[in-house]
């Protein structure tokens, strides 16, 4: 019996010297709302048509543009919001329509990326490009985020003598949904 006691006082004593220890230490985290978007690269799509070899041939509208990326970052502080990407015209060109589609995203983004909708034809009013965008960020630079197929359509050749040199712009915003 008394062997047993020292035993337990041994044990006791080994535990209490090599026991463990904890404490606490608070930390406070703050996230800041962010929602940047920008268009890579930045320089302006030109579309050139070219003239028909052959009298009675249309003219041959300008290719598909896909050197276009849109990148952004969304950082959402308030449980179930999302953000969206809209585009629109500055102005309406007679004698063509602008059609865009977001491709899905490729590069080095992450989180919970854009959604893209089906091609839209543009006009003056905003319409969704992309959708459902929570925290994330798409890379920046061309090759990351969301390539842009653009294309211009001739719908109205007796329109197209106003086309010469014509500039427009296509405006794209970010807001939450």
């Amino acid at each position: 019996m008394k062997s047993i006691l020292i035993l337990n006082l041994l044990l006791f004593y080994v535990f209490h010297i090599y026991g463990q220890s904890t404490a606490t230490s608070t930390v406070n985290l703050t996230l800041t709302t962010v929602m940047l978007m920008d268009i890579e690269p930045s320089t302006p799509l030109i579309f050139d048509f070219t003239a028909p070899t052959e009298a009675g041939e249309p003219i041959i509208g300008p290719a598909a543009n896909l050197t276009k990326w849109i990148n952004y970052t969304s950082a959402i502080t308030e449980n179930g919001l999302s953000r969206k990407i809209t585009a629109s015209l500055s102005e309406i060109i007679p004698g063509v329509s602008i059609k865009i589609v977001a491709l899905p995203t490729s590069g080095s983004g992450q989180g919970i990326l854009g959604i893209p909708n089906p091609e839209i034809t543009l006009n003056t009013l905003s319409q969704n490009l992309l959708n459902g965008i929570k925290g994330a960020f798409t890379g920046n630079g061309i090759n990351n985020g969301h390539n842009l197929r653009i294309t211009l359509i001739t719908n109205d050749y007796s329109a197209l003598k106003t086309l010469s040199n014509k500039t427009v712009m296509i405006t794209y915003t970010i807001l939450s949904e």
